[in-house]
């Protein structure tokens, strides 16, 4: 029986099978996602045994050579929820810490400061 058929004969169960569809589909996607995240975090957390810094490129190099690549946002995505697991800074300076580079960032002039604007 086509979908279709099935929408006009019966609505309410058309209705039923497509919310249970979705539903499925939603959940799946969700395993899917949590068991990447894993593989992410098992590579997060090699480099942190390692006294490696993970940044997003080198657990992706890792990643990629244990078990391929991965989609850059979705990456992008895990490594923020791992560096809250973790409490690690994403590397900006927090509020209440002085930046040490400050002072030579207010004094210098670049290139780019000094070019005529038009």
């Amino acid at each position: 029986m086509s979908e279709q058929s099935l929408r006009r004969l019966a609505p309410d169960v058309a209705v039923l099978l497509v919310r249970r569809g979705q539903e499925l589909r939603h959940r799946e996607m969700l395993a899917r996602e949590e068991r990447r995240f894993g593989e992410y975090w098992k590579c997060f957390q090699e480099l942190l045994l390692k006294d490696i810094r993970p940044t997003l490129k080198k657990v992706q190099a890792q990643m990629s050579q244990q078990i391929g690549g991965g989609d850059v946002f979705e990456l992008s995505k895990f490594h923020r929820k791992a560096l809250a697991l973790v409490n690690l800074s994403s590397g900006k300076p927090d509020e209440d810490q002085e930046d040490p580079l400050a002072k030579n960032r207010a004094s210098s002039e670049t290139t780019n400061s000094r070019r005529k604007r038009h």
